[in-house]
């Protein structure tokens, strides 16, 4: 807004050597040539050469708002099985919605379970990321993260990962696109009586979750985090526009089926 303002007060007041607004006339070729019709005509100069400046400005705000409603939510699958012998674990999950998203797993049980961080986006708006950021929160007296895995193609981990209050960020060579886009996963269990939880949050030192692929990418914040719960009900943001959930305020909770039902149809949606 600066640029405008200099260009439109210049003529008939420039002064050459003198610096700031009126040293922009000078240094434009502007001195000297300040009758009316050579101001209208210099002005209108001035206004073409920042046009290119203006309609960068303008992209870059647009592109600013490529992974608004990104959110970063938690699924665990007990039918599939956790391995030693396997660290592929990114293509296991089948989830194709938020409805099917299982956010609640049994207590105490010493068993892995498979848990995925998903980057979420609108049905209206799929997102376009390049890389993200997160954080994870746990208490690790009763929470066990026995393995992990990126589903990107780099990592750059926090001291002290994977554990609490710790973070990690992935990047792909190439820019992933969609509604719902596996970009980490755990193997998790709970020991002990008492219920526990496995939350995402943002990076510690970090405000910004989503990165684009633009030539100079840009950061977008997480709109909302995810919660696995053991042995109580755990918690994903609902994602508005199109995703089948009511409004942003609410949340989805689903309980994984008892111990021997591998059907996660009998889970029960809150």
């Amino acid at each position: 807004m600066r640029s405008w303002g200099s260009a439109s007060r210049c003529f008939g007041v420039s002064e050459p050597g003198r610096s700031g607004e009126r040293g922009l006339a000078a240094e434009s070729g502007w001195v000297g040539r300040v009758d009316r019709m050579g101001c209208a005509h210099r002005a209108g100069a001035a206004l073409a050469w920042l046009w290119p400046l203006l309609l960068l400005t303008l992209f870059r705000t647009a592109l600013a708002g490529v992974n608004d409603h990104g959110y970063l939510l938690l699924h665990a699958d007990p039918t599939i099985a956790y391995t030693v012998t396997s660290n592929d674990f990114c293509g296991r999950c089948t989830a194709t919605s938020v409805k099917d998203l299982i956010t609640e797993v049994p207590l105490a049980n010493y068993r892995p379970y498979l848990v995925w961080v998903l980057a979420a986006f609108p049905d209206s708006a799929p997102g376009r990321i390049r890389g993200l950021s997160f954080g994870i929160d746990y208490n690790s007296a009763g929470v066990i993260l026995q393995a992990h895995g990126s589903c990107g193609d780099q990592e750059v981990v926090s001291a002290g990962w994977p554990g609490p209050d710790s973070g990690t960020s992935v990047v792909w060579n190439q820019p992933r696109s969609g509604h719902l886009i596996p970009a980490y996963w755990f193997a998790a269990y709970s020991y002990g009586r008492i219920p526990m939880t496995l939350a995402l949050t943002t990076r510690p030192g970090e405000e910004n979750g989503f990165m684009d692929d633009s030539p100079s990418p840009v950061s977008t914040p997480v709109a909302g985090f995810g919660a696995l719960g053991f042995g109580l009900a755990g918690r994903n943001p609902a994602i508005p526009s199109g995703t089948g959930v009511a409004a942003p305020s609410d949340s989805l909770s689903r309980t994984a089926p008892p111990a021997g039902n591998s059907s996660p149809a009998s889970g029960k949606v809150r």
